[in-house]
Parts: C-alpha cells; sequence; structure tokens
C-alpha cells in the first residue's frame, strides 16, 4: 500500500490508502496520454492544421471502455505516424543544416564580397602609383629636356640620323637602338663611318645573293636568303652615335670562313683617340691601341660555320665583359677617363669573312656631343 495526502478546497485531507496497481496503472496511462499527445501535436504541427485548446480538449474527452490508450501505451504510433516523425525529424534536421548553412553562407558571401572589394582598393591604388610614377617621370623628363635642350633635340632626331627599326628611351635615361641589317635600309648604310657600301669589292658592305644562298641561320632563325652588313679581309667601321662608358652592344653575326686563330670578327667600343675594347667572336676580350691589339683575355672559340651566333659586349665603370649565347667568357679592366666617350663599332681582320645580321645597342647617349653632330650633318 502506499500512502500520500491529497490538498481540497485548501485543506489537507486525511492519508488516502492507494494500492500500489492502481497507482502504476493510472500512472502508465497519464503517460500514455501525455506521449501521444505530445506526437498528435506534432503531427498537426506538420501537416499545416490548426491547433486550438478547444480541439485537444475534445479529443482527449475519455470515453467509456475506451482502450485506445491503453493501446497507445502498448504500441504509440502506428508505422505511417513513425515514418511521418521520422520524416518530420529528417526535415528538421536538414531545415537547421540548412540554417546553419545558409547562415556560413552568408558570412561566406560577405567575406568574398569584403575580399572582392579589398582587391579593387589595392587594384586602384596601384593605378594611382603607377599614374603618379609615370607623371614624375614624365615631369622628370620633361625637366630633363628642358634643362639639357640637347637631350631633347637628340630625342627628336635621332631616329633620322641614324635610320634604326626600333628606338626606344628608357627612364634611367638610356636609349636602344635596333638595326636588322637584313633589310639593306639605304638610311643605315649611312649610319656608319665608313658609309656601307653595294660595290662587292669592298671590304664593308652589303651581302650579295652568291653568298647568301648558303646561309642557313642556325639557332637564331634565320633562313635562306637573308643577307647583312658583310666584312672581309682586314677593316674597322663605327656607328656615327657617341655614349659615355655606360653601354652594352649585341651582334648575331656568322663567319662565312674555317677557323683561324688570327681571324678577327669583334664587336668594339672606340674612343676618341681611336683606341678599343673589344669582344672577338664572344670568347675573348681586347685592348686595342693605336690599331694593334696590346692585351687579351679569354681562349678564342671558332664560330660554326654558316650559321648565326649572338655575342655581346658590355662596357661600365672600368670593366668590360665578352659574352657569347648570354654566357660570360672573359673581362679586363680599362682607365675609364680615356674611354669616358666612344662608339659603338666593329673591327675584323685575319682571313675574315663574316656577316652581322643585326646590331642591338644599348646605352646612355652623350647629348652635347651627338647634338653638335647632328646639326654638322645637317648643314
Amino acid at each position: 500500500m502506499r500512502q500520500r495526502k491529497i490538498r481540497q478546497n485548501g485543506r489537507v485531507n486525511p492519508v488516502v490508502s492507494v494500492s500500489t496497481e492502481e497507482f502504476s496503472r493510472k500512472r502508465e496511462r497519464g503517460t500514455a496520454v501525455l506521449a501521444s499527445l505530445v506526437r498528435i501535436v506534432i503531427v498537426l504541427v506538420v501537416s499545416g492544421a490548426v491547433v486550438t485548446p478547444a480541439a485537444l480538449c475534445v479529443a482527449f474527452v475519455p470515453v467509456e471502455n475506451d482502450t485506445s490508450f491503453q493501446e497507445r501505451a502498448d504500441n504509440p504510433l502506428t508505422e505511417d505516424e513513425d515514418l511521418m516523425l521520422l520524416r518530420v525529424d529528417e526535415d528538421d534536421r536538414g531545415f537547421e543544416d540548412e540554417g546553419e548553412d545558409g547562415q556560413g553562407g552568408v558570412a561566406e558571401d560577405r567575406e568574398e564580397e569584403e575580399e572582392k572589394t579589398d582587391k579593387k582598393k589595392k587594384k586602384k591604388k596601384k593605378k594611382r602609383r603607377k599614374k603618379k610614377k609615370r607623371t614624375r617621370g614624365q615631369e622628370a623628363e620633361s625637366e630633363a629636356e628642358a634643362d639639357d635642350p640637347d637631350l631633347a633635340y637628340v630625342k627628336e632626331t635621332l631616329k633620322d640620323y641614324l635610320g634604326p627599326q626600333e628606338i626606344k628611351w628608357h627612364k634611367d635615361g638610356t636609349v636602344t637602338l635596333v638595326f636588322d641589317f637584313t633589310e639593306k635600309s639605304s638610311d643605315q648604310a649611312e649610319a656608319f663611318f665608313p658609309v656601307v657600301q653595294k660595290d662587292i669589292r669592298k671590304n664593308f658592305r652589303w651581302s650579295v645573293l652568291d653568298e647568301e644562298w648558303s646561309w642557313w641561320g642556325g639557332r637564331h632563325g634565320r633562313g635562306l636568303g637573308d643577307g647583312g652588313l658583310r666584312m672581309s679581309d682586314k677593316g674597322r667601321a663605327v656607328l656615327k652615335c657617341w655614349f659615355v662608358d655606360d653601354v652594352e652592344a649585341e651582334v648575331f653575326y656568322g663567319v662565312g670562313s674555317s677557323f683561324d686563330k688570327k681571324n678577327v670578327g669583334a664587336l668594339a667600343f672606340f674612343s676618341k683617340k681611336g683606341d678599343a675594347l673589344a669582344a672577338n667572336m664572344g670568347s675573348q676580350c681586347v685592348k686595342y691601341k693605336r690599331g694593334r691589339p696590346s692585351g687579351k683575355r679569354g681562349k678564342l672559340r671558332g664560330l660554326d660555320i654558316y650559321q648565326l651566333a649572338k655575342f655581346k659586349l658590355k662596357v661600365k665603370e672600368g670593366k668590360f665583359a665578352s659574352y657569347l649565347e648570354d654566357k660570360k667568357k672573359a673581362e679586363m679592366t680599362y682607365r675609364p677617363k680615356k674611354f669616358a666617350l666612344g662608339r659603338v663599332g666593329f673591327i675584323w681582320g685575319g682571313r675574315m669573312a663574316g656577316m652581322a645580321a643585326k646590331l642591338i645597342v644599348r646605352g646612355r647617349i652623350a647629348a652635347a656631343v651627338m647634338a653638335k653632330e647632328i646639326k654638322k650633318q645637317r648643314r
């Protein structure tokens, strides 16, 4: 037996004795009713029905001899209801997941938009900086030209004076000149001293068809029939452009004679007195004084016959170097005072027969000297 106190009308009644079986039965029934109520409410809410307290009261009015509560206690939900609740649970979980993903998606979208905005801002800043640099560079150039009228004059007239296919002025004050000798331009012929000739008896001239048919070009992509500036026997020639000793010259050059240690095919930087700093076939540095070699460094290497090779001469700050296919092969020193001013050109000799297809020169122009030279030529 189990005893309990019952409160009625504000008073505590005497102890009422209730059997344990009866108490357990009533508790199970109440639990079943409550569970059924909760599940039915969930089903109605999911199905879209309107749930009111009145409807719930009507649904749970006790009926005599009604064993449905006990049946529901034994089997609270049918299979359909179980499936429905399972779907509801899955839908709820899915909805929660979608909600979480949705919130995360919104956050990610915001982050992406912020990143895009930041990138746009950075791009705008870079453009502004570039514009400022360009403006400053243009202002500096204009100021330099205003301060140096000779430089402004040279910039206006140098292309017509030398006739290069390309000319480009750089921010550091240097200029790049590109000469393509395969075109055999008459303007470029006048750019050298001595002038490039057409007469096949001359040792400094344009090539002719009988000489060009055997040139295969090699790694630098020249084909049959491409000619150039022909140099044979012995001689020297200079480009009529004055530079300070901050210059770099590169030539695409080929030989049409067998190798001999006495052969000379050099790219050179000539001083006012005629002394020279030379890169002989790209593998040897040679100093010339009064037209004769006064010092050498590096082992002379023969070039492949009838194929173009690329070699380079660099002159700057008391040192000059020889490069073959962009690899330094030799280096020597010189007195900067003797080569403070000079011109780029060629030296050839021995039993040499060579051809230059292209010349590229980059250096710092001696503006005052060049302005006088151009004005003198135009008179």
